[in-house]
């Protein structure tokens, strides 16, 4: 193998080139991000300089290694000149949404072996729910709406996302260490002014009483780490209001976490029993308690469905705000 140096990038003809131009097209895609005229600008300075140092290792490894060592870097000179700034950007999206399905597909697997492995009819139907949920969302390119803390500027960039067709439009931005009352300000103004007829999706959100003012507001989907962290924290949702496991009150209560769940940890395991294996570490107190937490949410949102088309959804709602609204 013989070892060109080029502009400071050192190529081994065979693999060399092919890698170099690899890093060329990443380099030219990376820019590609929305169809402006500066981000135009940007790829095709990056096509220029791409095309250039190629042309540069091809006259060099001619020079050192005769035609045929050029040759390769001028193939792939051709095909960074063929580079096309729609195609790119094309590619780009289509790469970003086959690693999303990817990812839902393969957590909605584990979801359904981690339920499944527990024997139990209940937890199966869960595991079932979890898998028809992400076959619906598989597929649904969303495009996101940002502006910080401004309805001038969400409003921009709701207009303009909802000029490019998305199959669903989400909002981003919130949750983020703004005050709560500035949160619902931004959510109630934003939610509204994307399309009804596409699914609507609240990043980063949230506490039981934050997804039920969200679908007030008209959001379809949510997602949030919070159920499973805080189950990992002790911090549990019940019909009862929100309360910690670890608490000393718990340590001899043999009634169930929450008499109106029938989750496989509450149908099972008593207060005490969660308490001890919070307090000894065991990481089955992580399983149980998101199990619930998980069960918790589900449970809400099918509540809020079935609310809102029988017409008790202030009903509903006013249930929410006053056991979490303190």
């Amino acid at each position: 193998m013989i070892t060109i140096q080029g502009k400071g990038v050192s190529a081994g003809v065979g693999v060399g080139p092919l890698y170099f131009y690899r890093r060329a097209t990443a380099e030219i895609k990376r820019y590609t991000v929305e169809d402006t005229d500066a981000e135009w600008h940007r790829f095709k300075g990056a096509q220029t300089g791409a095309v250039e140092q190629l042309g540069d290792l091809a006259e060099q490894a001619r020079r050192d290694a005769g035609d045929e060592a050029a040759m390769l870097f001028e193939t792939h000179q051709m095909m960074a000149e063929d580079l096309d700034y729609e195609e790119a950007i094309e590619d780009r999206i289509l790469n970003q949404k086959m690693n999303a399905e990817a990812a839902v597909s393969d957590t909605a697997e584990q979801f359904a072996e981690m339920f499944a492995s527990m024997d139990d009819a209940y937890m199966q139907a869960r595991a079932a729910d979890v898998k028809d949920v992400s076959q619906r969302i598989l597929g649904i390119l969303c495009g996101i709406v940002q502006g910080g803390m401004f309805k001038d500027l969400r409003s921009e960039s709701a207009r303009q996302l909802i000029d490019l067709d998305f199959e669903g439009y989400a909002i981003g931005g919130l949750s983020v260490g703004e005050s709560k009352d500035v949160m619902m300000e931004m959510l109630y103004h934003t939610a509204p002014i994307l399309p009804s007829e596409k699914p609507r999706y609240l990043m980063g959100v949230g506490t039981p009483l934050d997804i039920i003012k969200g679908i007030d507001a008209g959001v379809d989907m949510f997602d949030c780490v919070l159920p499973t962290r805080n189950a990992r924290n002790g911090t549990l949702y019940t019909s009862l209001g929100k309360l910690n496991i670890k608490r000393r009150e718990f340590a001899e209560d043999d009634g169930p976490l929450d008499p109106a769940c029938s989750c496989y940890t509450c149908r099972t395991f008593s207060r005490a029993y969660l308490r001890h294996l919070y307090v000894s570490q065991e990481l089955l107190s992580f399983r149980l308690n998101s199990i619930h937490n998980l069960t918790y949410f589900l449970d809400t949102v099918r509540g809020a469905r079935a609310a809102i088309r029988e017409g008790r959804w202030a009903e509903y709602k006013r249930r929410y705000e006053e056991l979490y609204d303190v």
